[in-house]
Protein backbone atom coordinates (compact mmCIF):
# COMPACT_ATOMS: atom_id res chain seq x y z
CA UNK A 1 0.00 0.00 0.00
CA UNK A 2 1.32 3.16 -0.91
CA UNK A 3 2.37 5.40 2.44
CA UNK A 4 -0.17 8.45 1.53
CA UNK A 5 -2.98 5.51 1.22
CA UNK A 6 -2.29 4.15 4.96
CA UNK A 7 -1.58 7.24 6.24
CA UNK A 8 -5.32 8.31 5.23
CA UNK A 9 -6.80 5.02 6.11
CA UNK A 10 -5.19 5.81 10.04
CA UNK A 11 -6.76 9.06 9.76
CA UNK A 12 -9.65 7.83 9.16
CA UNK A 13 -9.64 5.14 11.62
CA UNK A 14 -8.74 7.70 14.13
CA UNK A 15 -11.47 9.80 13.18
CA UNK A 16 -14.30 7.11 13.46
CA UNK A 17 -13.31 6.43 16.97
CA UNK A 18 -13.41 9.61 18.23
CA UNK A 19 -16.82 10.44 16.77
CA UNK A 20 -19.55 10.03 19.35
CA UNK A 21 -22.48 7.46 19.24
CA UNK A 22 -20.21 5.95 16.74
CA UNK A 23 -19.47 2.81 19.61
CA UNK A 24 -22.53 1.64 21.32
CA UNK A 25 -22.84 1.71 24.72
CA UNK A 26 -25.46 -0.85 27.13
CA UNK A 27 -27.45 0.32 29.94
CA UNK A 28 -29.55 -1.47 32.44
CA UNK A 29 -32.45 0.70 33.97
CA UNK A 30 -36.13 0.32 35.59
CA UNK A 31 -38.39 1.54 38.23
CA UNK A 32 -38.88 0.63 41.74
CA UNK A 33 -42.62 1.03 43.01
CA UNK A 34 -44.70 -0.65 45.99
CA UNK A 35 -46.89 -3.68 45.01
CA UNK A 36 -49.62 -2.87 46.84
CA UNK A 37 -49.90 0.74 46.26
CA UNK A 38 -47.58 1.43 42.85
CA UNK A 39 -46.42 4.24 43.97
CA UNK A 40 -42.77 5.22 43.03
CA UNK A 41 -39.91 3.99 46.07
CA UNK A 42 -37.09 6.96 45.98
CA UNK A 43 -34.42 6.16 48.46
CA UNK A 44 -33.89 2.55 48.18
CA UNK A 45 -30.56 1.28 47.20
CA UNK A 46 -30.19 -0.97 43.83
CA UNK A 47 -27.04 -3.36 43.30
CA UNK A 48 -25.15 -4.46 40.03
CA UNK A 49 -23.47 -7.78 40.33
CA UNK A 50 -21.48 -9.60 37.09
CA UNK A 51 -22.74 -13.21 36.91
CA UNK A 52 -19.70 -15.15 36.93
CA UNK A 53 -19.64 -19.66 36.93
CA UNK A 54 -16.51 -21.01 39.40
CA UNK A 55 -17.37 -23.91 41.00
CA UNK A 56 -21.18 -22.79 40.71
CA UNK A 57 -22.24 -19.37 40.01
CA UNK A 58 -21.14 -16.69 42.09
CA UNK A 59 -22.11 -12.67 42.09
CA UNK A 60 -19.46 -10.31 41.63
CA UNK A 61 -19.90 -6.52 42.46
CA UNK A 62 -19.52 -4.10 39.42
CA UNK A 63 -16.22 -2.06 39.82
CA UNK A 64 -17.28 1.11 39.05
CA UNK A 65 -20.78 1.37 39.83
CA UNK A 66 -21.71 -1.35 42.22
CA UNK A 67 -24.82 0.54 43.25
CA UNK A 68 -27.33 3.44 42.18
CA UNK A 69 -30.01 4.49 44.80
CA UNK A 70 -33.16 5.20 43.12
CA UNK A 71 -34.80 8.70 42.80
CA UNK A 72 -37.56 10.76 43.82
CA UNK A 73 -39.44 9.23 40.89
CA UNK A 74 -37.89 5.61 41.79
CA UNK A 75 -35.92 5.37 38.89
CA UNK A 76 -32.45 3.91 38.67
CA UNK A 77 -29.87 3.77 35.78
CA UNK A 78 -26.55 1.57 35.29
CA UNK A 79 -25.06 3.04 31.93
CA UNK A 80 -22.02 1.70 30.07
CA UNK A 81 -22.03 -1.51 30.86
CA UNK A 82 -20.16 -4.04 28.65
CA UNK A 83 -22.97 -6.60 27.45
CA UNK A 84 -23.27 -10.12 28.90
CA UNK A 85 -25.34 -12.15 32.16
CA UNK A 86 -25.77 -9.29 35.37
CA UNK A 87 -27.93 -9.32 38.65
CA UNK A 88 -29.69 -6.66 39.92
CA UNK A 89 -30.82 -6.70 43.46
CA UNK A 90 -33.15 -3.98 45.08
CA UNK A 91 -32.31 -3.22 48.83
CA UNK A 92 -35.52 -1.19 50.45
CA UNK A 93 -35.86 -0.74 54.33
CA UNK A 94 -37.77 -2.78 55.89
CA UNK A 95 -40.61 -3.81 56.52
CA UNK A 96 -40.25 -3.94 52.62
CA UNK A 97 -37.65 -6.89 51.64
CA UNK A 98 -35.02 -7.36 49.39
CA UNK A 99 -35.27 -8.70 46.07
CA UNK A 100 -33.43 -10.21 42.81
CA UNK A 101 -34.96 -9.18 39.54
CA UNK A 102 -37.09 -10.63 38.39
CA UNK A 103 -39.93 -11.03 41.55
CA UNK A 104 -37.15 -13.77 43.59
CA UNK A 105 -37.38 -12.05 47.00
CA UNK A 106 -35.23 -13.00 50.03
CA UNK A 107 -36.74 -15.09 52.41
CA UNK A 108 -36.25 -12.23 55.91
CA UNK A 109 -34.37 -9.06 55.97
CA UNK A 110 -31.16 -10.94 56.63
CA UNK A 111 -30.91 -13.44 54.00
CA UNK A 112 -28.58 -13.35 51.42
CA UNK A 113 -31.04 -14.39 48.94
CA UNK A 114 -29.17 -17.35 48.07
CA UNK A 115 -26.41 -16.23 45.97
CA UNK A 116 -25.32 -19.83 44.15
CA UNK A 117 -28.67 -20.73 43.11
CA UNK A 118 -30.02 -17.40 42.19
CA UNK A 119 -27.33 -17.00 39.89
CA UNK A 120 -28.79 -19.69 37.25
CA UNK A 121 -31.87 -17.67 36.59
CA UNK A 122 -32.10 -14.33 38.31
CA UNK A 123 -30.26 -12.65 35.42
CA UNK A 124 -30.35 -9.47 33.52
CA UNK A 125 -28.74 -10.71 30.03
CA UNK A 126 -27.72 -6.83 28.26
CA UNK A 127 -27.34 -6.89 24.87
CA UNK A 128 -24.46 -4.42 22.77
CA UNK A 129 -25.99 -1.09 22.16
CA UNK A 130 -29.20 -1.73 23.83
CA UNK A 131 -30.99 -0.65 26.93
CA UNK A 132 -32.45 -3.70 29.10
CA UNK A 133 -35.58 -2.43 31.57
CA UNK A 134 -35.98 -4.50 34.64
CA UNK A 135 -38.45 -3.31 36.68
CA UNK A 136 -38.96 -3.82 40.75
CA UNK A 137 -42.39 -3.97 42.60
CA UNK A 138 -41.34 -4.70 46.22
CA UNK A 139 -43.76 -5.81 48.60
CA UNK A 140 -43.99 -6.41 52.40
CA UNK A 141 -43.74 -9.79 54.29
CA UNK A 142 -45.81 -12.30 55.72
CA UNK A 143 -45.34 -14.20 59.04
CA UNK A 144 -45.30 -18.23 60.20
CA UNK A 145 -46.50 -19.42 63.39
CA UNK A 146 -46.90 -22.98 64.64
CA UNK A 147 -46.10 -25.54 67.60
CA UNK A 148 -43.95 -28.35 67.52
CA UNK A 149 -45.23 -31.12 69.54
CA UNK A 150 -44.33 -35.26 69.62
CA UNK A 151 -46.32 -38.19 68.43
CA UNK A 152 -48.25 -37.76 72.26
CA UNK A 153 -48.96 -33.93 71.87
CA UNK A 154 -46.33 -33.45 74.39
CA UNK A 155 -44.73 -29.95 73.47
CA UNK A 156 -41.30 -29.75 72.19
CA UNK A 157 -38.91 -27.02 72.90
CA UNK A 158 -35.39 -26.57 71.41
CA UNK A 159 -36.40 -27.81 67.84
CA UNK A 160 -34.92 -26.30 64.78
CA UNK A 161 -37.99 -25.52 62.59
CA UNK A 162 -36.75 -24.55 58.96
CA UNK A 163 -38.70 -22.92 56.09
CA UNK A 164 -37.98 -23.46 52.41
CA UNK A 165 -39.21 -21.88 49.64
CA UNK A 166 -38.05 -22.33 45.54
CA UNK A 167 -34.92 -20.83 46.26
CA UNK A 168 -34.01 -19.52 49.93
CA UNK A 169 -34.91 -20.82 53.30
CA UNK A 170 -35.26 -19.31 57.11
CA UNK A 171 -35.00 -21.19 60.38
CA UNK A 172 -35.75 -19.83 64.23
CA UNK A 173 -36.10 -22.30 67.34
CA UNK A 174 -38.95 -23.69 69.02
CA UNK A 175 -39.73 -22.17 72.56
CA UNK A 176 -40.68 -24.28 76.12
CA UNK A 177 -43.90 -24.32 74.62
CA UNK A 178 -42.92 -25.73 71.58
CA UNK A 179 -43.90 -22.23 70.12
CA UNK A 180 -42.06 -21.28 67.24
CA UNK A 181 -42.73 -17.62 65.00
CA UNK A 182 -41.20 -16.87 61.62
CA UNK A 183 -40.91 -13.15 60.91
CA UNK A 184 -40.49 -11.57 58.00
CA UNK A 185 -41.00 -13.92 55.45
CA UNK A 186 -41.67 -13.56 51.67
CA UNK A 187 -44.98 -14.24 49.91
CA UNK A 188 -44.96 -17.98 48.38
CA UNK A 189 -45.39 -21.53 49.12
CA UNK A 190 -43.08 -23.04 51.69
CA UNK A 191 -42.30 -26.21 53.04
CA UNK A 192 -41.46 -26.47 56.88
CA UNK A 193 -39.63 -29.47 58.89
CA UNK A 194 -38.02 -29.38 62.66
CA UNK A 195 -34.92 -31.48 63.59
CA UNK A 196 -32.37 -31.14 66.08
CA UNK A 197 -34.75 -31.44 69.36
CA UNK A 198 -32.81 -33.97 71.37
CA UNK A 199 -34.47 -37.51 71.77
CA UNK A 200 -36.61 -36.90 68.15
CA UNK A 201 -36.49 -37.64 64.99
CA UNK A 202 -36.70 -35.40 61.98
CA UNK A 203 -40.36 -34.10 61.27
CA UNK A 204 -41.81 -35.13 58.18
CA UNK A 205 -42.09 -32.19 55.82
CA UNK A 206 -45.44 -30.19 56.29
CA UNK A 207 -46.43 -28.84 52.53
CA UNK A 208 -47.78 -26.51 51.64
CA UNK A 209 -47.72 -23.51 53.89
CA UNK A 210 -48.88 -20.31 52.11
CA UNK A 211 -47.72 -16.90 53.35
CA UNK A 212 -49.36 -13.79 52.29
CA UNK A 213 -48.00 -9.99 52.46
CA UNK A 214 -48.49 -8.40 55.53
CA UNK A 215 -50.96 -12.00 56.94
CA UNK A 216 -49.75 -14.48 59.71
CA UNK A 217 -50.03 -17.60 58.64
CA UNK A 218 -50.63 -19.95 61.82
CA UNK A 219 -51.86 -22.79 63.29
CA UNK A 220 -49.09 -24.88 61.44
CA UNK A 221 -48.36 -27.95 63.49
CA UNK A 222 -44.85 -29.55 62.83
CA UNK A 223 -44.77 -33.41 64.53
CA UNK A 224 -41.79 -35.37 65.97
CA UNK A 225 -41.23 -38.84 66.63
CA UNK A 226 -39.42 -40.35 69.88
CA UNK A 227 -36.53 -41.33 68.45
CA UNK A 228 -35.17 -45.21 69.06
CA UNK A 229 -31.64 -45.93 70.88
CA UNK A 230 -28.87 -48.70 70.84
CA UNK A 231 -25.56 -48.82 73.08
CA UNK A 232 -22.76 -51.28 74.09
CA UNK A 233 -19.45 -51.35 74.60
CA UNK A 234 -16.30 -53.30 72.63
CA UNK A 235 -14.20 -56.27 74.12
CA UNK A 236 -11.40 -58.03 72.91
CA UNK A 237 -12.51 -61.77 72.21
CA UNK A 238 -11.39 -63.39 75.97
CA UNK A 239 -10.56 -60.09 77.67
CA UNK A 240 -12.57 -57.42 79.93
CA UNK A 241 -10.48 -54.64 78.45
CA UNK A 242 -12.51 -52.22 76.11
CA UNK A 243 -11.37 -51.04 72.94
CA UNK A 244 -11.58 -47.74 71.81
CA UNK A 245 -11.71 -45.61 68.68
CA UNK A 246 -13.54 -48.48 66.47
CA UNK A 247 -15.91 -47.75 63.60
CA UNK A 248 -19.28 -48.78 64.13
CA UNK A 249 -22.33 -49.17 61.19
CA UNK A 250 -25.85 -49.78 62.38
CA UNK A 251 -28.03 -51.20 59.51
CA UNK A 252 -31.82 -51.43 58.97
CA UNK A 253 -33.43 -53.89 57.29
CA UNK A 254 -36.37 -53.08 56.21
CA UNK A 255 -39.72 -55.22 56.47
CA UNK A 256 -40.81 -55.09 52.81
CA UNK A 257 -37.33 -56.40 51.11
CA UNK A 258 -38.03 -53.66 48.14
CA UNK A 259 -37.42 -50.16 50.55
CA UNK A 260 -34.07 -49.34 50.77
CA UNK A 261 -31.66 -50.10 53.70
CA UNK A 262 -31.37 -47.64 56.35
CA UNK A 263 -27.95 -46.89 57.49
CA UNK A 264 -25.76 -44.78 60.15
CA UNK A 265 -22.37 -44.77 60.63
CA UNK A 266 -20.51 -43.90 64.00
CA UNK A 267 -16.97 -42.41 63.59
CA UNK A 268 -15.24 -43.97 66.37
CA UNK A 269 -16.52 -45.67 69.59
CA UNK A 270 -15.59 -43.68 72.87
CA UNK A 271 -12.25 -43.96 74.77
CA UNK A 272 -14.12 -46.05 77.54
CA UNK A 273 -15.02 -48.74 74.62
CA UNK A 274 -18.65 -47.98 74.66
CA UNK A 275 -20.90 -46.80 71.80
CA UNK A 276 -24.05 -45.42 71.48
CA UNK A 277 -26.65 -44.85 68.65
CA UNK A 278 -28.91 -42.05 69.12
CA UNK A 279 -32.22 -40.85 66.98
CA UNK A 280 -32.67 -44.05 65.43
CA UNK A 281 -36.15 -44.74 63.66
CA UNK A 282 -37.53 -47.89 64.96
CA UNK A 283 -36.96 -51.19 63.41
CA UNK A 284 -34.85 -53.73 63.32
CA UNK A 285 -30.60 -53.56 63.05
CA UNK A 286 -27.57 -55.04 62.68
CA UNK A 287 -24.53 -53.54 64.32
CA UNK A 288 -21.18 -54.44 63.61
CA UNK A 289 -17.80 -52.98 63.87
CA UNK A 290 -15.04 -52.24 61.57
CA UNK A 291 -11.67 -53.44 62.93
CA UNK A 292 -9.66 -51.85 61.40
CA UNK A 293 -5.77 -52.89 61.17
CA UNK A 294 -6.00 -54.44 64.25
CA UNK A 295 -8.85 -56.48 64.55
CA UNK A 296 -11.63 -58.41 62.20
CA UNK A 297 -14.90 -57.25 61.51
CA UNK A 298 -17.35 -58.14 64.16
CA UNK A 299 -21.29 -58.88 64.02
CA UNK A 300 -23.25 -58.52 67.26
CA UNK A 301 -23.52 -62.06 69.01
CA UNK A 302 -21.25 -63.56 65.83
CA UNK A 303 -17.71 -64.52 65.83
CA UNK A 304 -16.62 -62.66 62.83
CA UNK A 305 -17.77 -61.07 59.93
CA UNK A 306 -16.64 -64.17 57.13
CA UNK A 307 -13.94 -62.68 54.68
CA UNK A 308 -12.73 -60.47 57.34
CA UNK A 309 -14.82 -57.34 56.25
CA UNK A 310 -18.69 -57.74 57.00
CA UNK A 311 -20.73 -57.23 53.57
CA UNK A 312 -23.88 -56.04 53.17
CA UNK A 313 -25.28 -59.65 52.24
CA UNK A 314 -23.46 -61.17 55.21
CA UNK A 315 -25.45 -58.96 57.91
CA UNK A 316 -28.25 -62.09 58.70
CA UNK A 317 -25.62 -63.94 59.82
CA UNK A 318 -25.36 -62.07 63.39
CA UNK A 319 -28.18 -61.38 65.78
CA UNK A 320 -30.93 -58.39 65.02
CA UNK A 321 -31.97 -55.53 67.52
CA UNK A 322 -35.42 -54.30 67.04
CA UNK A 323 -36.35 -50.69 69.03
CA UNK A 324 -39.59 -49.10 68.86
CA UNK A 325 -39.57 -45.84 69.04
CA UNK A 326 -38.39 -43.78 71.90
CA UNK A 327 -36.97 -47.42 73.02
CA UNK A 328 -33.47 -47.63 74.49
CA UNK A 329 -31.82 -51.22 74.09
CA UNK A 330 -28.59 -51.36 75.82
CA UNK A 331 -25.91 -53.59 76.65
CA UNK A 332 -25.26 -54.41 72.87
CA UNK A 333 -21.45 -55.42 73.91
CA UNK A 334 -19.43 -56.54 70.63
CA UNK A 335 -16.20 -59.39 70.65
CA UNK A 336 -13.27 -58.26 68.19
CA UNK A 337 -10.81 -60.95 67.57
CA UNK A 338 -7.05 -59.89 66.70
CA UNK A 339 -5.76 -60.31 63.58
CA UNK A 340 -2.31 -61.99 62.80
CA UNK A 341 0.82 -61.74 61.03
CA UNK A 342 3.53 -62.90 58.68
CA UNK A 343 7.37 -62.08 59.33
CA UNK A 344 10.49 -63.66 57.26
CA UNK A 345 13.62 -62.44 55.19
CA UNK A 346 14.34 -62.11 51.33
CA UNK A 347 17.10 -63.26 50.08
CA UNK A 348 18.56 -63.68 46.56
CA UNK A 349 18.86 -66.66 45.42
CA UNK A 350 22.23 -66.60 43.43
CA UNK A 351 24.78 -65.40 46.55
CA UNK A 352 21.91 -65.42 49.41
CA UNK A 353 22.31 -61.44 49.67
CA UNK A 354 19.40 -59.87 51.71
CA UNK A 355 16.69 -57.82 49.50
CA UNK A 356 16.34 -54.44 50.78
CA UNK A 357 13.13 -53.05 49.07
CA UNK A 358 11.32 -55.80 48.55
CA UNK A 359 7.52 -55.50 49.01
CA UNK A 360 5.31 -58.38 50.09
CA UNK A 361 1.92 -58.21 49.89
CA UNK A 362 -1.06 -60.86 51.68
CA UNK A 363 -4.13 -61.77 50.36
CA UNK A 364 -7.18 -63.37 51.70
CA UNK A 365 -9.32 -65.00 49.80
CA UNK A 366 -12.66 -66.88 50.98
CA UNK A 367 -15.40 -67.91 48.95
CA UNK A 368 -18.83 -67.02 51.02
CA UNK A 369 -22.25 -67.96 49.95
CA UNK A 370 -25.15 -66.67 49.16
CA UNK A 371 -23.48 -65.39 45.33
CA UNK A 372 -19.94 -67.30 45.65
CA UNK A 373 -18.53 -63.44 46.48
CA UNK A 374 -14.96 -63.47 46.42
CA UNK A 375 -13.71 -61.36 49.47
CA UNK A 376 -10.08 -59.77 49.58
CA UNK A 377 -8.29 -58.28 52.31
CA UNK A 378 -4.66 -57.02 51.85
CA UNK A 379 -1.85 -55.72 53.81
CA UNK A 380 1.50 -54.85 52.95
CA UNK A 381 5.44 -54.21 54.47
CA UNK A 382 8.62 -53.48 53.16
CA UNK A 383 12.28 -55.74 54.05
CA UNK A 384 14.90 -53.78 55.72
CA UNK A 385 18.48 -53.36 55.27
CA UNK A 386 18.37 -57.15 56.48
CA UNK A 387 16.26 -58.41 53.46
CA UNK A 388 13.56 -59.06 56.54
CA UNK A 389 9.84 -57.99 56.68
CA UNK A 390 6.99 -58.22 59.12
CA UNK A 391 3.41 -57.97 57.58
CA UNK A 392 1.00 -57.03 60.38
CA UNK A 393 -2.77 -57.12 61.04
CA UNK A 394 -3.04 -60.17 58.10
CA UNK A 395 -6.92 -61.55 58.13
CA UNK A 396 -6.97 -64.62 59.66
CA UNK A 397 -8.09 -67.72 57.67
CA UNK A 398 -6.70 -70.50 55.77
CA UNK A 399 -6.37 -69.36 52.59
CA UNK A 400 -3.90 -66.72 52.56
CA UNK A 401 -1.27 -65.74 49.73
CA UNK A 402 1.91 -64.10 50.29
CA UNK A 403 3.91 -62.08 47.11
CA UNK A 404 7.62 -60.81 47.37
CA UNK A 405 8.26 -58.40 44.58
CA UNK A 406 10.90 -56.10 43.77
CA UNK A 407 10.49 -53.34 41.19
CA UNK A 408 13.54 -52.57 40.94
CA UNK A 409 15.57 -56.03 40.27
CA UNK A 410 12.61 -57.79 38.31
CA UNK A 411 12.31 -60.55 41.72
CA UNK A 412 9.02 -61.90 42.01
CA UNK A 413 7.16 -65.00 43.78
CA UNK A 414 4.14 -66.08 45.19
CA UNK A 415 3.77 -68.83 48.68
CA UNK A 416 -0.08 -69.55 49.07
CA UNK A 417 -2.04 -71.62 51.17
CA UNK A 418 -0.35 -69.84 54.40
CA UNK A 419 -2.98 -70.32 57.15
CA UNK A 420 -3.33 -67.21 59.97
CA UNK A 421 -5.83 -68.01 62.52
CA UNK A 422 -6.87 -65.99 66.21
CA UNK A 423 -3.97 -63.78 66.42
CA UNK A 424 -1.38 -66.32 64.96
CA UNK A 425 1.99 -64.75 64.08
CA UNK A 426 3.68 -67.26 61.27
CA UNK A 427 7.42 -66.16 61.53
CA UNK A 428 10.15 -67.66 58.74
CA UNK A 429 8.39 -67.55 56.01
CA UNK A 430 11.22 -66.88 53.80
CA UNK A 431 11.67 -66.35 49.96
CA UNK A 432 14.85 -66.88 47.81
CA UNK A 433 14.22 -64.93 44.43
CA UNK A 434 15.48 -65.46 40.81
CA UNK A 435 15.87 -62.48 39.46
CA UNK A 436 13.38 -62.73 36.65
CA UNK A 437 13.13 -60.94 32.82
CA UNK A 438 10.17 -59.13 31.54
CA UNK A 439 8.08 -58.67 28.63
CA UNK A 440 7.80 -55.22 27.09
CA UNK A 441 5.93 -53.86 24.28
CA UNK A 442 3.26 -51.40 22.61
CA UNK A 443 -0.25 -52.32 20.60
CA UNK A 444 -1.14 -50.45 17.92
CA UNK A 445 -3.49 -50.85 15.16
CA UNK A 446 -0.94 -49.98 12.37
CA UNK A 447 2.74 -49.41 12.50
CA UNK A 448 2.79 -45.34 13.09
CA UNK A 449 -0.84 -45.96 13.90
CA UNK A 450 -2.78 -45.24 16.91
CA UNK A 451 -2.86 -47.28 20.22
CA UNK A 452 -4.93 -50.19 21.27
CA UNK A 453 -6.56 -51.04 24.41
CA UNK A 454 -6.48 -54.81 25.05
CA UNK A 455 -5.94 -57.50 27.52
CA UNK A 456 -3.04 -59.17 27.26
CA UNK A 457 -1.89 -63.15 28.56
CA UNK A 458 1.02 -64.41 29.14
CA UNK A 459 1.34 -68.03 29.65
CA UNK A 460 4.32 -70.53 29.76
CA UNK A 461 4.41 -72.77 26.68
CA UNK A 462 3.31 -75.99 27.35
CA UNK A 463 0.92 -78.64 26.67
CA UNK A 464 -2.37 -76.56 27.65
CA UNK A 465 -1.46 -73.32 26.03
CA UNK A 466 -4.05 -73.62 23.60
CA UNK A 467 -6.89 -74.43 25.71
CA UNK A 468 -8.93 -71.12 26.12
CA UNK A 469 -9.27 -69.92 29.68
CA UNK A 470 -6.56 -72.25 31.25
CA UNK A 471 -3.08 -72.10 32.25
CA UNK A 472 -2.20 -68.43 31.82
CA UNK A 473 0.57 -67.32 34.43
CA UNK A 474 -0.83 -63.50 34.24
CA UNK A 475 -3.20 -61.32 32.41
CA UNK A 476 -2.39 -57.00 32.22
CA UNK A 477 -3.74 -54.62 30.38
CA UNK A 478 -2.18 -52.35 27.89
CA UNK A 479 -2.52 -48.53 28.70
CA UNK A 480 -3.84 -45.70 26.66
CA UNK A 481 -0.91 -45.44 24.69
CA UNK A 482 -1.14 -49.22 23.77
CA UNK A 483 2.26 -50.06 26.37
CA UNK A 484 2.10 -53.33 28.38
CA UNK A 485 4.40 -54.77 29.94
CA UNK A 486 5.74 -57.48 33.01
CA UNK A 487 8.59 -58.29 34.98
CA UNK A 488 9.53 -61.12 37.29
CA UNK A 489 9.37 -63.74 34.45
CA UNK A 490 11.36 -66.80 35.09
CA UNK A 491 13.35 -68.15 32.27
CA UNK A 492 11.70 -70.12 29.20
CA UNK A 493 9.45 -69.96 26.78
CA UNK A 494 6.45 -68.04 26.53
CA UNK A 495 3.44 -67.24 24.77
CA UNK A 496 1.22 -63.88 24.01
CA UNK A 497 -2.74 -63.51 23.73
CA UNK A 498 -4.64 -60.42 23.08
CA UNK A 499 -8.53 -60.19 23.70
CA UNK A 500 -9.66 -56.86 22.43
CA UNK A 501 -12.36 -57.21 24.49
CA UNK A 502 -12.76 -59.14 27.18
CA UNK A 503 -16.42 -58.35 28.15
CA UNK A 504 -17.41 -59.89 24.86
CA UNK A 505 -17.27 -63.77 23.20
CA UNK A 506 -15.05 -62.43 20.84
CA UNK A 507 -12.06 -64.86 19.95
CA UNK A 508 -8.70 -64.63 21.70
CA UNK A 509 -5.77 -63.80 19.36
CA UNK A 510 -2.06 -65.54 19.71
CA UNK A 511 1.08 -63.33 18.87
CA UNK A 512 2.58 -63.44 15.86
CA UNK A 513 5.49 -62.83 14.29
CA UNK A 514 4.91 -63.03 10.63
CA UNK A 515 3.06 -60.96 8.50
CA UNK A 516 2.14 -63.37 5.64
CA UNK A 517 0.39 -66.07 7.47
CA UNK A 518 -3.43 -64.28 8.86
CA UNK A 519 -3.85 -63.79 12.48
CA UNK A 520 -4.94 -66.98 14.40
CA UNK A 521 -7.25 -67.30 17.68
CA UNK A 522 -6.69 -69.52 20.57
CA UNK A 523 -7.16 -72.97 19.85
CA UNK A 524 -5.66 -73.51 16.67
CA UNK A 525 -2.30 -75.40 16.60
CA UNK A 526 0.71 -75.10 18.54
CA UNK A 527 2.99 -73.87 15.55
CA UNK A 528 0.36 -70.81 15.18
CA UNK A 529 1.81 -68.66 17.70
CA UNK A 530 5.18 -67.62 18.00
CA UNK A 531 7.25 -68.22 20.83
CA UNK A 532 8.95 -65.70 22.74
CA UNK A 533 11.80 -66.56 25.13
CA UNK A 534 13.48 -65.42 28.14
CA UNK A 535 16.86 -65.73 29.59
CA UNK A 536 19.51 -65.07 31.98
CA UNK A 537 16.95 -62.37 33.44
CA UNK A 538 16.74 -60.35 30.49
CA UNK A 539 13.77 -58.20 29.69
CA UNK A 540 12.27 -58.30 26.15
CA UNK A 541 11.56 -54.65 25.35
CA UNK A 542 11.56 -54.34 21.37
CA UNK A 543 8.09 -56.07 20.92
CA UNK A 544 5.85 -54.12 19.29
CA UNK A 545 2.12 -55.09 18.47
CA UNK A 546 0.27 -54.07 15.25
CA UNK A 547 -3.73 -55.19 14.41
CA UNK A 548 -4.35 -54.16 11.35
CA UNK A 549 -4.97 -55.72 8.57
CA UNK A 550 -5.80 -58.53 10.51
CA UNK A 551 -2.26 -59.19 11.52
CA UNK A 552 0.24 -59.26 14.54
CA UNK A 553 3.71 -58.37 13.63
CA UNK A 554 6.96 -57.82 15.21
CA UNK A 555 9.47 -54.66 15.01
CA UNK A 556 11.77 -52.88 16.60
CA UNK A 557 10.79 -49.90 18.47
CA UNK A 558 12.48 -47.49 21.74
CA UNK A 559 12.44 -49.46 24.81
CA UNK A 560 9.32 -48.53 27.20
CA UNK A 561 9.00 -48.67 30.83
CA UNK A 562 5.30 -48.91 32.28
Amino acid sequence: MPRTSFRYVVALLCSALATPNLLASSHIEGTITHVGSGLPLSGVRVELYSVEFFFGFRLVPHPTQPFFVSDENGHYIFSEITPGNWAVRAEPAPPLLPEFWPNYPCITYESSCGFLSLGNYAQVHVEDGQTTVADFALAPPGRIEGTVISTDSTPISGASVHAGGETTSSWTLSDELGHFAIEGVAEGAYTLTARGAEGYLESDPVWPVVVLPEQTTDGVVITMTPAASISGTIHEQGLQTTQFFMRLMAEMSPADPSEPRWQVQLPLSAGSGSFSFDRLPAGTYYIYTDGGASYRDSLYESVDCPGYSCEPDELHLGTPITVAAGESVTGIDLSMIPSGSISGCVRAAADDAPLEGVHLTSYFTALIPPGNTIHVDSRDAVTGADGCYEVTHVATGSQIQLSAVSEAGHWIQTRSGLSVFDDTHLNDINFSLVQGGGILGRILDRPGGSPVLARVGVSWEDGALYEPGRNFERFLNSDENGNFGTFGLQDGVYRLTFDLDPDSIGPTLCYRDDPIRPLAPVGSSPDACTSIQISGGIPVRDLAVFLEPGLILRADFESIEP
